[in-house]
């Protein structure tokens, strides 16, 4: 968790893959730093091809009980296309002295195979005893 992206500017995260195909992506990011109050960190989430488009982050709280200051996670079902990048950039309406954050980011390349697995009938027959 300490290792996280973070940067005063943008952060451009970007997928080598050079072919389409439908992907589940889920994003962290958790506020590490004990100084923080809820205007140190702003930042927007560009996710291509997500219905929201761009998410306003702010991963502060108050809870003086947690680890860390504040952890969020997100997921999305989208459709990848070539060159399509990932964007962190900070909130230019405020002045949030600290950048973006990303603590972890996870892809899985959904299949598409029309075709169902095949399975033995006996594996979905229930047998009751009278």
């Amino acid at each position: 968790m300490d290792t996280a992206l973070t940067s005063s500017g943008n952060i451009t995260i970007t997928f080598p893959d050079d072919y389409s195909y439908q992907y589940i992506l889920s994003f962290y990011y958790a506020e590490l730093n004990s100084t923080a109050n809820a205007s140190s960190r702003n930042f927007y989430l560009e996710v291509p091809g997500s219905y929201t488009g761009f998410i306003l982050l702010n991963p502060y709280s108050n809870a003086t009980n947690s680890v860390f200051r504040a952890t969020g996670y997100l997921y999305w079902e989208l459709p990848y296309t070539p060159g399509m990048d990932i964007v962190l950039y900070p909130d230019q309406t405020v002045s949030s002295p600290l950048g973006p954050i990303a603590n972890a980011l996870k892809t899985w390349e959904m299949s598409t195979n029309s075709m169902p697995r095949m399975t033995n009938n006996e594996d979905g027959e229930l047998l009751i005893w009278l």
